[in-house]
């Protein structure tokens, strides 16, 4: 591990940060592959209940060993009737290899709309796959005046997420949680037990060793990533607010301010330079009250619920753009998304995309995904003993118990699947499972 800059705070931690933060080599920009630009043609589909077999759209490309009628055949089967609504998007290296939609994303009382492929649906804790790929980016390629030392993104790794954040937060933090790093918060390791950051910050480090033994997954893992990722891309902004010594965690107003700017930071990083490299332009978003209030998805608590649905905006209710969850995203914007950071260099090297799940990894060294899950049939034919996957579930406990949600699946040969729905009745546990019977369903013909 390269020798990491000092951790205290004051002028001697400002230094060092600026040191680590402003003042180091930038990685070597990835080059750009070609990509179709007629991958995510928008779907035109309609219809209330009944499942939708997307018609190829112009520069649909179909693989020839994949039967895609009885991929949808499983997956409308299984999906049809069980929620409000449904959407999914299958890729492979970047084309899609099948789409469909079924139910409807509001209900008349929000003002019926069918659900899409295109439309956006609250992902839930998806999200965290798309803020752990952007650090990952941001460090392989960092913006002007940021950057890592080295090369190696695995060293890189390594670096303590203390050094990117305000200095008054580290007040009274422990030596322990000083010293977590990107690996810690990308992998659930780094012990949190709660989501208040600031008590977890300042726990008494328990027996035994510095990195968390166990996964352990908490929702302040990846809040805490997405400010990181805000500081890393906003280097002076964080400078200027390390001057400020008047500045307390026992200020409310403090720490709003900063929890918004670092959020905002990340938000505009996600959207304008990161999702810029993807085909298709996908556009996340943590305002979606505002943003997709024509099209976006209500979430519900059951497909028979005739009242109205919810659709957020973390912007509108003061509480900010956070890492973890929060956006709305469409199943072809994910789909997208997933399929350019796990395929080719646009938005992470080979390094990197092994890191986060390599033939070679053991299944609790994964990095950015939440869950990896032994299958025999991938196993047998791909050499391939997981699935990883990654789930996301937003429950608004407070009005009523709406839920919306879905699962993003790395299957073999170069294929992602992405699964939306928008009420209770289903979870990212059973549409992993459902995704992954469908896919089954369509290779399987072609295998030996």
């Amino acid at each position: 591990m390269p020798d990491q800059p000092s951790l205290a705070d004051g002028e001697e931690g400002t230094r060092a940060m600026r040191h680590a933060v402003l003042s180091i080599l930038m990685a070597a920009s990835c080059s750009v592959a070609p990509y179709p630009a007629s991958a995510l043609a928008q779907d035109q589909s309609s219809g209330r209940v009944a499942p939708r077999r997307a018609l190829p759209a112009q520069g649909i490309s179909v693989a020839p060993s994949f039967d895609r009628a009885a991929f949808e055949a499983s997956l409308n089967g299984q999906l049809q009737g069980k929620g409000m609504g449904y959407a999914f998007v299958l890729m492979q290296d970047g084309r899609i290899i099948s789409e469909g939609a079924g139910g409807a994303a509001r209900d008349n009382q929000d003002g019926f709309l069918p659900m899409k492929t295109s439309t956006p649906v609250n992902i839930g804790s998806l999200f965290k796959f798309v803020a752990g790929v952007s650090m990952l980016h941001a460090m392989e390629q960092p913006p002007s005046g940021a950057g890592f030392s080295g090369t190696d993104t695995n060293a890189k790794l390594d670096t303590p997420v203390s050094l990117l954040l305000p200095a008054f937060w580290k007040t009274g933090m422990s030596p322990r949680a000083a010293k977590l790093t990107f690996r810690d918060y990308l992998q659930h390791r780094t012990g949190f037990t709660t989501d208040n950051m600031l008590n977890e910050f300042r726990k008494p480090a328990p027996p035994g060793p510095q990195r968390a033994t166990v996964f352990n997954y908490q929702n302040l893992n990846f809040r805490v990533i997405g400010f990181a990722l805000g500081a890393f891309v906003d280097p002076t902004w964080l400078s200027q607010i390390n001057q400020d010594s008047a500045r307390t965690t026992s200020n409310e107003n403090d720490m709003i301010y900063t929890r918004r700017a670092l959020g905002s930071f990340m938000d505009e990083y996600i959207r304008n330079t990161v999702m810029k490299k993807v085909p298709g332009g996908p556009v996340p978003s943590c305002d979606a009250a505002n943003e997709f209030k024509t099209t976006g998805a209500y979430a519900y608590k059951s497909k028979s619920d005739t009242g109205r649905g919810i659709i957020t905006s973390r912007k509108a209710d003061g509480s900010g753009c956070v890492g973890s969850g929060g956006y709305w995203m469409s199943a072809r914007h994910l789909a997208a998304f997933a399929s350019a950071a796990l395929n080719g260099n646009r938005l992470l090297s080979a390094q990197a995309q092994s890191l986060m799940y390599g033939a070679n990894n053991e299944p609790a060294n994964r990095i950015v995904w939440t869950s990896a899950r032994p299958r025999n049939w991938t196993a047998e034919h791909f050499g391939e003993p997981y699935v990883v996957w990654s789930g996301g579930r937003q429950i608004y406990e407070d009005t009523g118990n709406q839920i919306s949600g879905g699962a993003l699946l790395r299957l073999p040969d170069k294929h992602v699947l992405v699964i939306l729905h928008n009420s209770a009745e289903l979870n990212s546990a059973s549409l992993e499972g459902q995704g992954y019977a469908a896919f089954i369903a369509g290779k399987a013909p072609y295998l030996d």
